[in-house]
C-alpha cells in the first residue's frame, strides 16, 4: 500500500452528508461527487457532544475529547466567577485549547504545518521559536478571518464582548445611509461645495460627510471624515456616487452606480496615537433613489496587510490580499439578519467570502514547503442558522418561500464544492485529503429554557434583569439569537437564593459556597443538589406540548461518558430533544429530526484510502487524527485519545 505524505484537512462546518449527495442526484457538486466515487464515505460519523462550533473544531486538531482540550462549549466559564452566563466568554482563543493539535506535534518534529480560517488555532501559542518558524496561522480567532471572537481580549481593551462576531482585526462593516440601520452610520445628503478634480458635477449636485464608525475594532481609531458626492448624471435624477477621503475627485476610491461593487481599495486610516494603518476593502451601493432621499452604501470589513493580528508570520498576510475580493465578516450572515441588504447580496457576499479564501489557500499552498494543512470554512452553517425552517416544506412561511430557500441553499454548496475543487486540485496525489464537517444542524424548534424547570422545583429564584445589564449589541440581535444558544439574557438569578445556576449551552452548576462568591450551598449537600437538578430537568414538561423537552441529564461524574469532565464542564450536563432547540449545540449527536440531523460529513481520499467505500462502522471525530498520523507518519499529538479507524485503509495491517 502507498502511503500518503501530507495530510489535508478540509472543514465544511454544519454540512450533511444526504444534503450533498442531493446535490450530487442533481448534478451539481461534480467535486464531492469525485471525492466520493474515489474514496471513502464515513456513513456513521459522530462529533463530540456539545455539538457546536469550538469544541468540535478542537477535537477535529487534537484527536482529545472536550474533557481533555477543555473547550467544552461555544464560551468558557471565566473561572473565580459566579457561573452565570455574564461570566462566559467566546472560546475562540486558542490559549483556550489545552490539547495538543495536530500542527504543534509535526513542527516538533520538523514538518511545516499551514492553518487558515480554522477556529481556535489563533494566536499561535508554541513558545520555541523554531517551532513557530514551522507553523504558518491565518485567521482562526473568530468564525472568518479578521474577526477576533475572544472576550478577554475584547475586556483589556475597554471593548464591549459582542455576542457572536467579537471585534475586529481592524474594523466592522459599515452602513452609511440617509435610513437608520442597527450599528450604521446615519448621514443626510446637503448641498456639495468645496470640491475639485471632478470632471463633472451633474445638476445640483448632493455630498454626505461621515465618520468612520469603527465600534469593533481592536485597534483604536482616530477621526477619520470621508465623503460621498451624489450626483446627476444622466436624465432621470440621481444615479451615480462617488466615496473620497477629501472633496477631490482626483483621490476619490470608486465611483459607483446602483448595485454596483468596487474593486478592492487601499488606503490609510488614522488610529488615536495618529499613526496611519494601511486597510484595505470594497465597496458597494447598494441604493440610490432618483431624488436622492434615500440611499445607502456598504463597505466592507477593513483588513490591514500588516498581518499582526491575524497572519503569523505577518509578512505573509499583504500576499493573501491580492485578489478582487476580501474576508467577509460571518459570510454577510449579522449583517443579513439585520436587514442590512437583501438575499442577493447576502450570496455575494458568500461568494465573496469564498474567492478570497479559495486565493489564501491556494496561495498558502503552492508558495510554501507543508506536510500538515488545516481548512475550515463557515457558510454551509450560516446558511442553516438563516434559513433551516424553510427548507423544510412543512415548516416554511410559504411554497415561495421553500423554493427561494432550496436555491440559496444550492449555491451554498455549490460554492463549496468550487472550494473543494480549486484546493484538490494543487494538493497533489500524495496526500490523504480528509473532509469533515464539525457537526450537523435541525430546525429550531420550541426554546427549552433551563430556567423553568430549576424554578418550578424551586431550586432557582429568578428576579427581572435590568435592561442596563444586556449587552450592548442586545436590541440589534436577530431575535433567535436573543433566545437560544444558551444564554438567557433577559432573566437573572439572585445568586445567593439560587441552588442552580445554568450556564452556556448545557450546563447546570451547584452554587456552591466554598466555590463561587455567592454560593450558598453547602458541600456535604452537593450530590443531594445534582440529583435534584436531574430530577427536575426530566420531570419537567413543555406547557405548550406536554412533552418532556430533556433527553438526557447527567451528574458531572456520569458525564465522562461523553468525554466531558473537568473544570470547564458544569455539575450537571444535559441534552434536549431536537424539537425543543435551534439547529445544534445541546442536541445530542445521534439525533435527526424534519430535515435535519446532527452527524457530521466525514470523508477520505489519498494513497491507502479505500475507493468507492461506504464505511458503516461508527467513527467519532476524534478519530481523524491518529487515523492521518498513522497513514501519514506524523507524530501523534500527546493528548490524543481517538482510534485508527482500519476499515478504510486499503491495507489495515499496514506497518510503518
Amino acid at each position: 500500500m502507498t502511503a500518503p505524505k501530507k495530510v489535508a484537512m478540509l472543514g465544511f462546518d454544519s454540512a450533511m452528508l444526504h444534503f450533498i449527495e442531493d446535490l450530487i442526484g442533481e448534478g451539481l457538486l461534480p467535486n464531492f461527487k469525485k471525492l466520493f466515487k474515489n474514496g471513502t464515505i464515513a456513513d456513521e460519523a459522530y462529533c463530540p457532544y456539545p455539538t457546536v462550533t469550538p469544541p468540535n473544531w478542537a477535537t477535529l486538531a487534537t484527536g482529545a475529547t472536550a474533557g481533555t482540550h477543555q473547550v467544552t462549549d461555544f464560551w468558557v466559564h471565566k473561572t473565580g466567577n459566579n457561573p452565570t452566563s455574564a461570566n462566559a466568554s467566546a472560546a475562540f482563543n486558542a490559549f483556550h485549547v489545552q490539547a495538543e493539535t495536530i500542527w504543534e506535534a509535526a513542527a516538533k518534529a520538523g514538518k511545516k504545518s499551514i492553518v487558515l480560517n480554522y477556529p481556535g488555532s489563533w494566536p499561535l501559542h508554541e513558545k520555541n521559536p523554531e517551532v513557530a518558524d514551522n507553523i504558518t496561522i491565518v485567521g482562526g480567532c473568530g468564525l472568518t478571518v479578521g474577526t477576533i471572537t475572544d472576550g478577554k481580549l475584547a475586556e483589556d481593551r475597554g471593548l464591549p464582548l459582542g455576542y457572536i462576531t467579537g471585534a475586529q482585526a481592524f474594523c466592522y462593516p459599515h452602513m452609511i445611509s440617509s435610513q437608520t440601520y442597527p450599528l450604521g452610520v446615519r448621514a443626510e445628503p446637503r448641498d456639495a461645495s468645496g470640491w475639485k478634480n471632478v470632471d463633472e458635477m451633474g445638476d445640483f449636485p448632493l455630498e454626505v460627510e461621515f465618520t468612520l464608525n469603527l465600534p469593533l475594532g481592536i485597534t483604536r481609531p482616530g477621526k477619520n471624515t470621508w465623503y460621498l458626492l451624489i450626483r446627476d448624471m444622466g436624465d432621470e435624477g440621481y444615479d451615480t456616487l462617488m466615496l473620497s477621503p477629501e472633496k477631490d475627485g482626483s483621490k476619490a476610491f470608486c465611483t459607483l452606480k446602483t448595485g454596483e461593487w468596487s474593486s478592492r481599495i487601499e488606503t490609510q486610516v488614522e488610529q488615536a496615537d495618529g499613526n496611519m494603518r494601511k486597510v484595505s476593502f470594497m465597496a458597494k451601493l447598494i441604493e440610490l433613489e432618483e431624488d436622492a432621499e434615500d440611499y445607502a452604501l456598504y463597505l466592507t470589513e477593513m483588513v490591514s496587510p500588516d498581518g499582526e493580528l491575524w497572519c503569523h508570520p505577518p509578512e505573509k498576510a499583504a500576499k493573501l490580499l491580492e485578489v478582487e475580493s476580501t474576508p467577509t465578516i460571518m459570510g454577510g450572515f449579522q449583517h443579513r439578519s439585520m436587514e442590512w441588504f437583501d438575499e442577493s447580496m447576502f450570496k455575494e457576499l458568500i461568494e465573496m467570502h469564498n474567492k478570497w479564501l479559495n486565493h489564501a489557500a491556494i496561495t498558502l499552498l503552492t508558495e510554501n514547503e507543508w506536510d500538515v494543512f488545516y481548512l475550515h470554512t463557515h457558510p454551509t452553517d450560516f446558511i442553516y442558522h438563516y434559513l433551516i425552517n424553510q427548507l423544510d416544506p412543512e415548516m416554511a412561511d410559504s411554497p415561495e418561500r421553500h423554493e427561494e430557500a432550496k436555491a440559496l441553499h444550492k449555491a451554498v454548496y455549490m460554492g463549496a464544492d468550487k472550494t473543494l475543487g480549486a484546493i484538490m486540485d494543487v494538493l497533489g496525489e500524495d496526500v490523504l485529503t480528509i473532509v469533515a464537517a464539525d457537526h450537523g444542524s435541525v430546525p429550531d424548534g420550541s426554546h427549552f429554557d433551563p430556567y423553568d424547570a430549576l424554578v418550578q422545583a424551586g431550586l432557582t429564584t429568578l428576579t427581572t434583569a435590568d435592561p442596563n445589564d444586556l449587552p450592548d449589541d442586545f436590541e440589534f440581535m436577530p431575535e433567535a439569537m436573543q433566545k437560544t444558544e444558551g444564554i438567557t439574557w433577559t432573566r437573572k438569578p439572585i445568586l445567593n437564593q439560587s441552588k442552580a445556576l445554568p450556564q452556556r449551552l448545557l450546563f447546570i452548576y451547584v452554587n456552591l459556597k466554598s466555590k463561587f462568591p455567592d454560593g450558598c450551598v453547602e458541600d456535604e449537600e452537593y450530590e443531594t443538589v445534582q440529583r435534584d437538578i436531574i430530577d427536575a430537568l426530566y420531570a419537567f414538561k413543555d406547557p405548550t406540548t406536554g412533552r418532556h423537552p430533556v433527553a438526557l441529564a447527567l451528574s458531572k461524574r456520569d458525564a465522562r461518558l461523553l468525554g466531558l469532565y473537568g473544570e470547564q464542564c458544569g455539575d450537571v450536563v444535559y441534552a434536549v430533544h431536537p424539537e425543543f432547540s435551534g439547529q445544534h449545540g445541546n442536541i445530542l449527536p445521534t439525533a435527526r429530526w424534519s430535515v435535519g440531523t446532527l452527524q457530521p460529513l466525514l470523508a477520505f481520499h489519498g494513497p491507502g484510502i479505500k475507493s468507492g467505500f461506504r464505511m458503516d462502522r461508527a467513527c467519532n471525530l476524534w478519530d481523524v487524527v491518529p487515523t492521518a498520523c498513522y497513514l501519514t507518519g506524523l507524530p501523534v499529538p500527546e493528548q490524543t485519545e481517538g482510534a485508527v479507524i482500519y476499515q478504510l485503509l486499503e491495507d489495515p495491517n499496514k506497518k510503518g
